[in-house]
């Protein structure tokens, strides 16, 4: 099982997130105990193998928003 958690709270994550085939399929899936109904209907391997995407670095506007930020503070603490 290739899961990267972002938080402790495992089992909140856990309970959105669809089985492999469901996810490939798009469509919804019930997250059974052993199998889901889908991959159990056509006699396939429920697997949970999807690795969740890393966010990349902040972007210029996030940097711009805070600099910005940092001068409104500036000009609200001088009066």
């Amino acid at each position: 099982m290739k899961i990267t958690w972002l938080n402790n709270d495992a089992s909140t994550l856990m309970a959105h997130m669809p089985c492999d085939r469901c996810r490939q399929k798009r469509i919804r899936c019930d997250r059974d105990l052993n199998q889901c109904n889908h991959c159990e209907k056509h006699d396939a391997k429920c697997t949970y193998n999807y690795e969740l995407k890393k966010r990349g670095p902040k972007t210029k506007i996030d940097h711009d928003l805070i600099e910005l930020e940092k001068i409104l503070n500036l000009n609200q603490n001088s009066k």
